[in-house]
Protein backbone atom coordinates (compact mmCIF):
# COMPACT_ATOMS: atom_id res chain seq x y z
CA UNK A 1 0.00 0.00 0.00
CA UNK A 2 0.86 3.87 -0.66
CA UNK A 3 0.40 6.77 0.40
CA UNK A 4 -1.30 7.53 -3.27
CA UNK A 5 -3.73 4.21 -2.58
CA UNK A 6 -5.15 6.52 0.27
CA UNK A 7 -5.60 9.73 -1.22
CA UNK A 8 -7.06 8.65 -3.78
CA UNK A 9 -9.76 6.37 -1.76
CA UNK A 10 -10.42 9.76 0.17
CA UNK A 11 -10.90 11.87 -3.15
CA UNK A 12 -13.42 9.42 -4.04
CA UNK A 13 -15.13 9.28 -0.43
CA UNK A 14 -14.87 12.66 -0.52
CA UNK A 15 -16.91 13.59 -4.42
CA UNK A 16 -18.62 10.17 -4.04
CA UNK A 17 -18.00 9.72 -7.75
CA UNK A 18 -14.67 7.95 -9.45
CA UNK A 19 -15.53 10.76 -12.85
CA UNK A 20 -14.97 13.98 -10.18
CA UNK A 21 -12.25 12.38 -7.99
CA UNK A 22 -10.50 11.93 -10.74
CA UNK A 23 -10.71 15.39 -12.41
CA UNK A 24 -10.06 17.07 -8.94
CA UNK A 25 -7.13 14.75 -8.62
CA UNK A 26 -5.78 15.14 -12.02
CA UNK A 27 -5.53 11.69 -12.79
CA UNK A 28 -7.12 9.61 -15.15
CA UNK A 29 -10.42 7.34 -14.27
CA UNK A 30 -9.14 4.13 -15.32
CA UNK A 31 -5.77 4.56 -13.32
CA UNK A 32 -7.69 5.88 -10.44
CA UNK A 33 -10.48 2.36 -10.24
CA UNK A 34 -7.68 0.21 -10.90
CA UNK A 35 -6.05 1.88 -7.82
CA UNK A 36 -8.68 1.68 -5.58
CA UNK A 37 -8.95 -2.24 -6.85
CA UNK A 38 -6.04 -2.84 -6.29
CA UNK A 39 -6.40 -1.30 -2.68
CA UNK A 40 -9.78 -2.96 -1.85
CA UNK A 41 -8.17 -6.30 -3.47
CA UNK A 42 -4.62 -5.75 -0.69
CA UNK A 43 -7.57 -5.24 1.94
CA UNK A 44 -9.69 -8.47 1.45
CA UNK A 45 -12.63 -6.21 1.54
CA UNK A 46 -15.02 -3.49 -0.57
CA UNK A 47 -14.32 0.14 0.59
CA UNK A 48 -17.36 1.22 -1.78
CA UNK A 49 -21.05 0.16 -2.50
CA UNK A 50 -21.06 0.84 -6.54
CA UNK A 51 -24.32 1.92 -8.62
CA UNK A 52 -24.40 3.36 -12.29
CA UNK A 53 -25.79 6.95 -9.86
CA UNK A 54 -23.18 6.82 -7.31
CA UNK A 55 -20.37 5.58 -5.05
CA UNK A 56 -20.57 5.01 -1.49
CA UNK A 57 -18.29 4.29 1.50
CA UNK A 58 -19.29 0.42 2.93
CA UNK A 59 -19.19 0.27 6.66
CA UNK A 60 -15.91 -1.00 6.47
CA UNK A 61 -14.85 1.92 4.41
CA UNK A 62 -16.07 4.33 6.78
CA UNK A 63 -13.79 2.83 9.45
CA UNK A 64 -11.28 2.74 7.25
CA UNK A 65 -11.29 6.53 5.96
CA UNK A 66 -10.91 7.58 9.59
CA UNK A 67 -7.47 5.74 9.83
CA UNK A 68 -6.26 6.65 5.96
CA UNK A 69 -7.19 10.20 6.73
CA UNK A 70 -4.71 10.60 9.79
CA UNK A 71 -2.60 8.69 7.97
CA UNK A 72 -2.67 10.85 4.96
CA UNK A 73 -2.86 14.23 6.82
CA UNK A 74 0.32 12.91 9.04
CA UNK A 75 1.74 11.98 6.06
CA UNK A 76 2.16 15.66 4.82
CA UNK A 77 2.22 17.02 7.77
CA UNK A 78 5.49 15.27 7.49
CA UNK A 79 6.51 16.50 4.06
CA UNK A 80 5.22 20.43 5.33
CA UNK A 81 8.15 20.31 8.09
CA UNK A 82 10.42 22.30 6.32
CA UNK A 83 11.44 25.67 7.32
CA UNK A 84 9.19 28.49 5.92
CA UNK A 85 10.65 31.36 8.33
CA UNK A 86 8.93 30.78 11.38
CA UNK A 87 8.54 27.56 13.27
CA UNK A 88 5.04 28.22 14.48
CA UNK A 89 3.97 28.99 10.91
CA UNK A 90 0.88 26.56 9.72
CA UNK A 91 1.10 24.30 7.09
CA UNK A 92 -1.08 21.89 5.32
CA UNK A 93 -4.65 21.05 3.90
CA UNK A 94 -7.96 21.49 5.41
CA UNK A 95 -11.86 20.04 4.00
CA UNK A 96 -14.69 22.35 4.35
CA UNK A 97 -18.46 21.14 3.46
CA UNK A 98 -20.77 23.81 2.71
CA UNK A 99 -24.05 24.05 1.36
CA UNK A 100 -24.77 24.61 -2.05
CA UNK A 101 -24.61 27.38 -4.57
CA UNK A 102 -24.94 30.66 -1.83
CA UNK A 103 -22.68 29.45 0.96
CA UNK A 104 -19.07 29.78 -1.36
CA UNK A 105 -20.16 33.45 -1.40
CA UNK A 106 -21.49 34.08 1.72
CA UNK A 107 -17.97 32.59 3.19
CA UNK A 108 -15.61 33.91 0.24
CA UNK A 109 -14.26 37.15 2.92
CA UNK A 110 -14.01 34.38 5.83
CA UNK A 111 -12.11 32.13 3.73
CA UNK A 112 -10.13 35.49 1.95
CA UNK A 113 -8.84 36.48 5.35
CA UNK A 114 -8.32 32.89 6.60
CA UNK A 115 -6.14 32.48 3.66
CA UNK A 116 -4.45 35.64 3.92
CA UNK A 117 -3.78 34.96 8.11
CA UNK A 118 -2.54 31.27 6.90
CA UNK A 119 -1.02 31.55 3.11
CA UNK A 120 0.28 27.96 3.59
CA UNK A 121 -2.82 26.28 4.64
CA UNK A 122 -4.85 24.65 1.19
CA UNK A 123 -8.12 25.28 1.77
CA UNK A 124 -10.74 22.50 -0.41
CA UNK A 125 -14.41 23.50 -0.22
CA UNK A 126 -17.13 20.68 -0.98
CA UNK A 127 -20.73 21.73 -1.52
CA UNK A 128 -22.61 19.27 -0.44
CA UNK A 129 -26.17 19.23 1.23
CA UNK A 130 -26.33 18.94 5.26
CA UNK A 131 -26.78 15.22 5.82
CA UNK A 132 -23.65 14.22 3.55
CA UNK A 133 -21.27 16.61 5.62
CA UNK A 134 -22.91 15.60 8.60
CA UNK A 135 -21.88 11.98 7.40
CA UNK A 136 -18.22 13.12 6.14
CA UNK A 137 -18.00 14.95 9.27
CA UNK A 138 -18.54 11.78 10.99
CA UNK A 139 -15.94 9.60 8.92
CA UNK A 140 -12.98 11.92 8.92
CA UNK A 141 -13.51 13.10 5.34
CA UNK A 142 -13.70 16.68 6.09
CA UNK A 143 -12.10 19.09 8.93
CA UNK A 144 -15.16 21.34 8.78
CA UNK A 145 -18.82 21.89 7.95
CA UNK A 146 -20.93 24.28 7.57
CA UNK A 147 -24.95 23.55 7.78
CA UNK A 148 -28.29 24.00 9.35
CA UNK A 149 -29.33 21.29 11.57
CA UNK A 150 -32.78 20.05 11.10
CA UNK A 151 -33.06 20.40 15.07
CA UNK A 152 -33.58 24.00 15.15
CA UNK A 153 -33.81 23.85 19.23
CA UNK A 154 -29.71 23.20 19.45
CA UNK A 155 -28.63 26.05 18.75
Amino acid sequence: MEIRHLEYFLAVARYHSFSRASYAIHVSQPTLSRTISELEAELGMPLFRRTSRFVELTAYGEKFSLKAAETVNSFHSLINMKPKGSEKELVGRIYIGIPPITAATSFAKILGAFKEAYPHIDISLFEQGPKSIEKQLKTGLLDFGIFLPNDHQHY
